[in-house]
């Protein structure tokens, strides 16, 4: 009998290689830097979690967050499912920058090499069939001060960031019969 994939404890595993792989790196950037922190639910879920940071004075920063709901389609032969997910990696920013502050100080210093190493991990990681980072099918969108209320009316989440948005990502997971 087939184990089922919890897509969300494999993106555990996945995002703390990307924190592992990145967190010296990312210090040298911003010493507040302890890891890149991975959350999973409804964006009213994740508003509470960063909240919850807030006022612990936690730095979440960078955060990988996987949306729900997501789907996974089953029935190839091989395969657990196919997925099709939304993520968006994210970082801490002022509001009163310009467009060209936030891509020297947050897009290529923090959430580019993120996004790129979240592509990486995803292959090492091994649940998911990939042979080539380049071939990931996915979606970028790239969201300088996600959320601005001029833009959006308000912010999606408790904060203002910059993000860097991965949508339609098709991933697909192995069958595993070995128990």
């Amino acid at each position: 009998m087939s184990q089922p994939v919890y897509i969300v404890d494999v993106f555990e595993d996945i995002v703390a290689a990307v924190s592992a792989s990145l967190l010296t790196y990312l210090q040298t950037i911003d010493s507040t830097i302890t890891k890149v922190l991975f959350e999973y639910g409804h964006r009213a879920d994740i508003n509470e979690r960063i909240i919850t940071y807030g006022k612990q004075g936690v730095n979440f920063c960078p955060m990988i967050i996987l949306f729900e709901d997501y789907k996974l389609k089953h029935g190839d032969i091989g395969y657990t499912g196919i997925t099709d997910l939304t993520l968006i990696i994210i970082y801490y920013t002022k509001i009163a920058i310009t467009r060209r502050e936030r891509e020297e100080n947050v897009f290529r210093p923090i959430l580019y090499p993120v996004y790129n190493e979240l592509l990486n991990q995803l292959k090492a990681n091994g649940s998911f069939s990939i042979y080539d980072t380049t071939k990931i099918q996915h979606t970028q969108v790239n969201r300088p001060h996600w959320g601005d209320p001029d833009l959006y009316k308000e912010y999606p989440l408790k904060g203002v960031f910059d993000g860097i948005e991965i949508s339609n990502l098709q991933l697909k997971t192995f069958l595993n019969n070995c128990l």
